[in-house]
């Protein structure tokens, strides 16, 4: 089978011609039922935190560039504490791949291949030795011949300065057999260590893989995996009473990732900013000591281009496979694909029936959760920054940040033309209003009427005067008749 048919595995996409690339984390505080139905919590907010890593291709994945690449890619997010259990296995595998491939090279092998290197070290090292042993007794010889022509005659005086100077010549040949004994050393040790391809990396390999539990001290190391889920500290409950925890944590830079200190058993309420964690835990927590969790290497998604590997048979020199064997994803991009959230916006020829309708209908929100973060819309303790110079001075390093730092004359204009419209439109409500007050009211007029306009009848038309005339009484001394 060929690289084709994994995209037949629920990837969607050819995933062994990507690399993994770390981008950032941040924490975020949302709304959570469990604690708000825990009555001893005082807060109803719960701060998460995720990683947000991409998928770029392999052809030009640059460790350089903050983000991997700049254009087709997979974007994804993940819980942190997942990222960090996938991440330790990961180191976890690589360093024994490290070990046993160095242990192999700097040592089996190179019996096995340079036997005969060695062998013609080790016989120039015998012939120096020889040389400068048979130098030395014949040193000695003229030294003893000095003595024994001390008070002879002039002829014999002469004798003992040409012995003299061949003295000084013997020493010079000593020097010289000196000299010649570390070159062959020198050589010899080259040539021993010339059967490992990565004799650079390897050459300390002793060290690095000799004691895992200790430092040079022989004190025990802190496994910093113990604090990848949140945990209480023991023992430490003091300041009145208060208990502390402690996890994992993104720093403001929203790049690096370090244990850090809450006052919470949900590791929600970050407190390290102003509690001193050495003194709570009593040990300081390195500030890179998990610097290989979020390192800049772009990790190839393809097992065969993992670094530290045996040479499969099928393999030439040059770590070609002429084999037919299917290509490996890694387990690394396996596990992190399999539990994170997706973003193929950006990624062409994306087969989305091969992760699910769920996955598709929600990769537009997805998408735009993993742009709030990426784009560092939350500070430290997972809220949205409220001050711009706060997001400023947290976000300079992150190209992604949506900062401006003055209004454009667009922007000015866009105000000023805004502005102008609000006026308008008031002068003109106010016209409306004050023509509706000043008219009348509407009546509808009389039938067969004289057309008198409502409310201005004559008293002619009025019937008051019809009235009157058809009366039967009259009028005297105010008494009707």
């Amino acid at each position: 089978r060929r690289l084709d048919d994994a995209e037949d595995d629920g990837y969607g996409f050819d995933v062994t011609q990507y690399s993994f690339k770390y981008a950032g984390c941040s924490a975020v505080a949302t709304y959570s039922d469990d604690m708000a139905d825990d009555e001893d919590s005082e807060s109803v907010v719960l701060t998460k935190r995720f990683v947000v890593f991409r998928l770029c291709p392999t052809a030009y994945c640059s460790e350089d560039y903050p983000y991997g690449c700049g254009g087709g890619y997979g974007e994804y997010i993940v819980d942190m504490e997942d990222y960090l259990d996938v991440m330790a296995q990961y180191q976890e595998e690589r360093m024994e791949r490290y070990c046993d491939y160095c242990e192999q090279c700097m040592n089996a092998d190179g019996e096995e291949e340079d036997e005969g290197d060695e062998q013609r070290g080790r016989r120039r090292l015998d012939d120096a030795a020889d040389e400068e042993e048979d130098q030395q007794d014949q040193d000695d010889g003229e030294e003893d011949a000095d003595e024994a022509d001390d008070g002879e005659d002039e002829a014999a005086g002469d004798d003992a300065v040409e012995e003299d100077e061949d003295e000084d010549a013997a020493d010079d040949g000593g020097d010289d057999g000196d000299d010649a004994v570390e070159d062959a050393a020198a050589d010899a040790n080259e040539n021993a260590n010339q059967y490992c391809d990565d004799y650079q990396s390897c050459y300390n390999y002793a060290n690095v893989c000799g004691d895992e539990d200790g430092n040079d001290n022989g004190e025990e190391e802190v496994d910093y995996r113990d604090f990848f889920e949140c945990k209480q500290v023991d023992g430490n409950e003091n300041n009145n009473g208060q208990e502390y925890f402690v996890g994992p944590h993104c720093s403001y830079d929203k790049k690096t990732i370090t244990i850090g200190l809450y006052a919470d058993e949900y590791c929600s309420e970050y407190v390290g900013n102003d509690v001193d964690m050495g003194n709570v835990l009593g040990f300081y927590v390195d500030s890179d000591a998990l610097a290989e969790y979020y390192d800049e290497d772009c990790v190839s998604c393809n097992a065969a281009d993992l670094p530290y590997q045996e040479q499969d048979e099928d393999e030439d020199e040059d770590g070609n496979n002429d084999g037919d064997e299917e290509a490996e994803v890694t387990e690394l991009c396996e596990m992190l694909f399999e539990e994170a959230g997706k973003c193929h916006r950006y990624m062409e020829d994306v087969d989305e029936d091969a992760y699910g309708e769920n996955q598709a209908a929600n990769e537009d929100t997805v998408c735009g959760f993993i742009q709030n973060v990426v784009t560092g819309q939350y500070d430290e303790y997972g809220y949205i920054y409220l001050s711009a110079d706060d997001y400023s001075n947290d976000n300079r390093d992150n190209q992604y940040a949506t900062v401006h730092s003055e209004v454009s004359i667009g922007q000015i204009f866009g105000l000023l033309v805004s502005a102008l419209a609000c006026v308008v439109l008031v002068v003109w409500a106010c016209f409306l209003h004050r023509k509706l007050t000043r008219r009348a009211p509407w009546r509808p007029r009389r039938a067969g009427g004289s057309g008198a306009k409502a409310g201005k009848l004559s008293r002619n038309n009025s019937g008051i005067l019809m009235g009157r005339s058809r009366s039967g009484g009259s009028y005297h001394g105010g008494q009707m008749t």
